[in-house]
């Protein structure tokens, strides 16, 4: 009988597994390993990964070899695990199926610590303090050295399905401990260490005599190397398991003789098993590399935009220009030299696939040879290697196509041979002497485009994100290419086609990422029909344009777009209605207070913005934003009736969603400022564009856009007012800033409706002396932009109402005792308001308005420099110095700027200024008539003053009442500022302050 030694009941099993005859006995045994290493490998690691080393090592002429081999190949770089020394094993030399199992019980053993709640497994730094303090060395991490060396003793076996599962466990090795850091060198991975032993086991199986799957799977562990294991930031470290992918590819060609198909090829199946592998590797290695060339640049630019000055910025541009890349560039230069071959290799699996995937009543149009891998015999089998690798395959082809393969078709050399298939059609290689490269690239195109649609229309809920994933990356990188969405938009079906395949797949993926993937193809369809329509509206401006003149701006042109002349879209016949329904299902899905229909009951959520939900809110954020910027294109595509028959639904969905989005929680002090939302931020920016079309002010459409747009000014004005119950609230800066949108760029036609202009203004009144200081200085922002548009028929108003609430801060006492940099910004926007109004009023009145604004600077200056001052005090005391010389330098008559600055009496070090402003004054009392604003130099200089004003004007903390009156009417306006106490006034008036 057995006799159960020092490994216990464990090695006793192994052991019978080893002798055992009895199949039914066989994998009674096998399950009870397994429930036991399922149990206690975690508690136990050191005991079963020792037990499976024992059994995966025994003595052997294959194991002493490849172990030989193993120390050769750790002599040439990596030391690291050499002295473990091989242990007596108990067990007699087992059969291979026990060492196969053994190699799956380790797979096992890592699965199951992968899923325990210990980070320590995974984690060097960790696991060496703790087995410090509690002396506890049960951690995977520990014995990488060891799974190491048992993934290559198995991949070097001397039986195939201990090499398929050697490596197997590789690649599970590869997977788990790729973002591994080395804790002794900061920027390194753990893996980066054992390239000599991967390098060695992956080695034997590409060499000639190798079976087809056991080359499959080792390029599918040097694709996981390559890509995970963190040596691809050194070219040199790549270049071992590169090489042996490029020997791979002499597997793809075709065989010079009939007797090399014969040569180590079990069968057909097997040949396409291989191939359709090493395609998938090498597809997965390019999408890695544009990926990380990708991102390289994003943050070579970022990095370029913050010091753009700085000498180490030129470095980096010089590096990008000669195409020094860092992980991505590197992983690219390997692989450039070989797309030549790839991309035809890529492009003829995909027709294979397309072929294969007809339905049965095509079953005519296939190839009575076959395809590039595949022969008529064997297109069963076939079907199922191509099922696992024609998506990656997909996306690198259509990376390709975008990265100049469309572009370069006709500098493709014809001498790469694929197949004896010559009914490819797909390139130089194939095509026929006469086709043209632009047919070339239409059935390319045509060919990704229709693989993408197809598994995309086919999808269900079932399938795994990953594939859907897969297909909307290929079509976006299809559609990224100016040509791939000029022959997509030849014929206006396929992009309906494709809107309404993104809408089905919206309907059925409730998967973040992609939705946005989603709204990624859609932009890009959005930009084909934007670029559609501005080439035909150039073709018919030349065609009415005289030969000898430059074609200008046509009215019929814009006819030319959705809608026509009649207006009317038509739903699954409209590019535009197309846009739009995936717009609102992105929307509504994701806001579903947006949904007429939806019981007021509901309560909405607000949109998180907060560290807290990043990951989650940031991606929902960017989602509503990316639909909005669909939403604002939308009337660009339409004519002028076209586009008024859209808006009311776009204004109801972007006024929604800013409402939706501007929600925060009345307790929740961390929430964050919602109105820097990405949200937020897309849906101020559709409310400029629609406020700024030209279609409010065509004819054909003013009528219409002019009433629909007061109307959202209205509905977001309401919503400032309202909110939903007490624990939510509307961010009021938020809403200050929608409204703000319409005063800037909407017609005066939209803004000056009475009905519209007093809630507007009463909003500012509100919020310019609000106890947030940073909302007060928004507002104040806000207010001197108002006053800057070239409108004075919309600023006028705005002018009369808020230009005394400015002047309060000004005179405020507060204002020269600022305490931080929010106020100190308050008053210097103040300021700059105060030396708005100064240039933008009559020249003729400017003295009266000099006259009022002339103490508001002086009072904030500093009589003595000498001594401590605050920074922010002297900050404003330059401020107002440089604003007062701005002034003198720009206008000439100044007169009663330099009565107030002499009255005022603060400008000692400022004499030769004052001596200038005194000749200027001078000059013009010698003048006969009298000149306006004679009788306020008077008041100020003292001539005419009263008690009241006098003893007003010499109270050092006094605060006039200023008010502006039909500031910018006709006929007479005039501004009355009140230079003395409540209840004992005396006016002062000043005509022909702003014309309008």
């Amino acid at each position: 009988g057995l006799m159960m030694g020092e490994t216990g009941l464990p090695g006793l099993l192994l052991l019978m597994l080893d002798i055992e005859t009895d199949p039914v006995l066989v994998k009674d045994v096998k399950e009870c390993l397994n429930f036991m290493l399922q149990a206690l490998g975690e508690q136990n690691l050191q005991f079963w990964l020792r037990l499976c080393k024992e059994v995966l090592t025994a003595a052997s002429d294959t194991t002493n070899s490849d172990q030989t081999h193993l120390e050769e190949e750790e002599e040439e770089g990596d030391e690291l695990g050499a002295g473990i020394q091989l242990e007596e094993t108990n067990l007699a030399s087992p059969r291979w199926p026990t060492r196969v199992f053994a190699a799956l019980c380790v797979r096992r053993l890592i699965c199951v610590t992968s899923e325990s709640k210990d980070p320590a497994h995974f984690d060097l730094g960790l696991a060496r303090k703790k087995l410090i303090s509690l002396g506890n060395g049960e951690f995977l991490v520990l014995h990488l050295s060891d799974l190491i060396r048992m993934g290559f003793i198995a991949a070097t076996g001397d039986c195939d399905p201990l090499r398929l599962e050697g490596l197997l466990l590789l690649q599970l090795i590869i997977d788990k401990f790729s973002q591994v850091p080395e804790p002794e060198f900061p920027g390194h991975f753990l893996l980066e260490q054992y390239q000599a032993q991967v390098g060695a086991a992956l080695r034997p199986a590409f060499a000639p005599d190798t079976p087809s799957h056991i080359t499959a799977m080792a390029c599918q562990v040097c694709n996981s190397w390559i890509r995970g294991s963190g040596v691809s930031g050194d070219l040199n470290d790549l270049r071992r398991v590169h090489h042996l992918l490029v020997t791979s590819l002499t597997k793809l060609k075709k065989p010079a003789s009939a007797t090399q198909h014969t040569g180590f090829i079990y069968n057909e199946s097997a040949m396409t098993l291989e191939k359709l592998a090493i395609l998938k590797a090498w597809a997965e290695v390019y999408v890695a590399a544009m990926h990380g060339r990708k991102e390289e640049r994003t943050h070579r630019k970022t990095a370029t935009s913050e010091s753009e000055d700085s000498k180490q910025d030129g470095e980096l541009l010089d590096a990008e220009s000669a195409g020094v890349d860092g992980k991505g560039g590197n992983l690219l230069s390997l692989v450039e030299p070989e797309l030549v071959n790839l991309s035809k290799h890529w492009l003829a699996g995909l027709k294979d696939y397309a072929l294969l995937s007809l339905p049965p009543e095509f079953a005519n149009q296939l190839p009575h040879d076959g395809g590039a891998f595949f022969t008529h015999q064997t297109m069963e089998e076939a079907r199922v290697h191509y099922e696992k690798s024609w998506r990656p395959i997909l996306h690198a082809a259509a990376m390709w196509l975008n990265d100049g393969g469309f572009k370069n078709v006709h500098l493709e050399r014809s001498d790469v041979n694929i197949s004896d298939s010559d009914n490819l059609g797909l390139g130089a290689a194939n095509a026929a002497a006469v086709k043209s490269p632009e047919s070339i690239n239409t059935d390319r195109f045509h060919l990704v485009y229709g693989i993408c649609v197809r598994a995309l229309c086919i999808s269900q809920a079932s399938d795994p994100s990953e594939s859907i994933a897969s297909c909307l990356e290929a079509m976006h990188c299809l559609l990224d290419s100016p040509w791939a969405r000029s022959r997509l938009m030849l014929d206006v079906k396929l992009a309906i086609e494709l809107c309404s395949v993104m809408h089905r797949i919206l309907l059925t993926r409730d998967v973040m990422s992609i939705q946005i993937l989603v709204l990624q193809v859609v932009e890009h369809i959005l930009t084909a029909a934007k670029e559609r329509l501005d080439g035909l509206k150039k073709l018919k401006m030349k065609g009415v344009a005289p030969a000898n003149q430059e074609p200008k701006g046509n009215p019929e042109c814009d006819y030319l777009g959705d809608g026509g002349e009649v207006g009317e879209i038509v739903p699954n016949e409209s590019i535009v209605y197309g846009l739009l329904e995936v717009s609102l299902c992105v929307l509504v899905r994701h806001i579903p207070s947006l949904h007429p229909s939806l019981p007021p009951s509901l309560a909405s959520i607000p949109i998180k913005n907060d560290q807290t939900e990043s990951s989650v809110g940031q991606l929902k954020a960017t989602l509503i934003a990316r639909a909005v910027n669909v939403l604002q294109n939308l009337p660009q595509l339409s004519s002028p009736r076209g586009s008024a028959k859209i808006l009311p639904s776009v204004l109801y969905l972007v006024t929604g969603v800013l409402r939706e989005a501007s929600l925060e929680n009345v307790d929740d002090a961390a929430s964050g400022d919602v109105s820097s939302s990405p949200a937020v931020q897309a849906c101020l920016k559709c409310l400029k564009t629609l406020a700024s079309d030209r279609y409010t002010c065509d004819e054909r459409s003013a009528p219409v856009w002019v009433p629909l747009l007061q109307s959202a000014l209205l509905r977001v004005l309401d919503f400032s007012k309202t909110g939903l119950d007490e624990s939510l609230r509307v961010n009021q800066f938020t809403m200050l800033m929608a409204v703000a949108m319409f005063i800037l760029h909407a017609p005066s036609a939209v803004v000056c409706a009475p009905n519209l202009q007093y809630p507007c203004i009463n909003m500012f009144r509100l919020f310019v002396h609000d106890k947030d200081m940073a909302m007060r200085l928004r507002c104040v922002q806000t207010i001197k932009s108002i006053f800057q548009r070239n409108n004075r028929a919309v600023t006028a108003p705005y002018v009369q109402a808020l230009a005394p609430r400015i002047m309060e801060i000004l005179y405020d006492d507060e204002s020269i005792r600022v305490a931080s940099q929010v106020e100190f910004q308050v008053v210097k926007e103040s300021l700059w308001i105060g030396f708005l109004l100064v240039s933008i009023c009559e020249p003729a009145t400017r003295e009266e308005l000099l006259a009022l604004i002339a103490p508001a600077f002086v009072r904030l200056m500093l009589s003595d420099l000498s001594g401590d001052i605050d920074p922010l005090r002297l900050a404003l005391h330059r401020e107002a110095i440089d604003l007062v010389m701005r002034i003198a330098n720009s206008y000439s008559s100044v007169s009663d700027f330099a009565v107030s600055l002499h009255f005022c009496g603060k400008f000692d070090k400022l004499r030769g200024f004052e001596e200038k402003l005194a000749d200027k004054t001078r000059d013009l009392e010698r003048s006969r008539s009298p000149e306006p604003g004679a009788r306020s130099r008077a008041i100020l200089a003292g001539a005419e003053r009263s008690p009241e004003q006098a003893k007003f004007l010499a109270a050092p903390g006094s605060r006039p009442q200023i008010k502006f009156e039909k500031f910018g009417e006709n006929p007479q306006p005039y501004v009355t500022v009140w230079l003395a106490p409540v209840n004992k006034t005396t006016s002062l008036q000043f005509s022909q302050v702003l014309k309008p």
